[in-house]
């Protein structure tokens, strides 16, 4: 495991830990934080790839998650379930993340792009993750976010 591997693989786990943090004790602020800086990690890790071999696809995923960091950045705004507009939009940036993590998380597991298949599950990770404030939020309707 050279540098780079280690390095992207403990702040995989740190960032994922933070998001889970969040999504389990109902914490905005904690859960975007860490979609936010995990969202990073495949945008510097993609720049290396196209970096290597020039492969236009790089570009596009590049494109992908840091247009998932625009969307998951913390600001201050608050809303409640009472703002149907701020409450609609979060579902489909919800569902933006999770079918981007779920996407990449195949991409990597199932095909030789020269990605370690660990950053694979840690999408899907990622993915479960987003997926549990979603199935709590339409379960319970008292659930909502600090």
């Amino acid at each position: 495991m050279d540098t780079t591997d280690l390095l992207f693989t403990i702040t995989s786990i740190a960032f994922i830990l933070i998001s889970a943090y969040g999504a389990f004790n109902q914490n905005r602020k904690s859960f975007l934080i860490g979609m936010c800086l995990w969202s990073i990690i495949p945008v510097v890790g993609e720049g290396m790839a196209y970096a290597n071999d020039s492969d236009p696809a790089h570009l596009g995923l590049m494109a992908l998650f840091f247009c998932l960091v625009i969307l998951t950045f913390p600001t201050n705004n608050a809303y409640n379930s009472q703002n149907i507009a701020a409450t609609a939009l979060a579902k489909k940036i919800g569902l933006a993340l999770l079918v981007a993590n779920i996407f990449q998380g195949f991409n990597i597991i199932c095909n030789d792009i020269g990605v370690d298949p660990k950053f694979g599950y840690f999408h899907l990770v990622a993915a479960l993750i987003i997926l549990y404030p979603i199935i709590r939020t339409n379960m319970d309707k008292n659930f909502s976010w600090k």
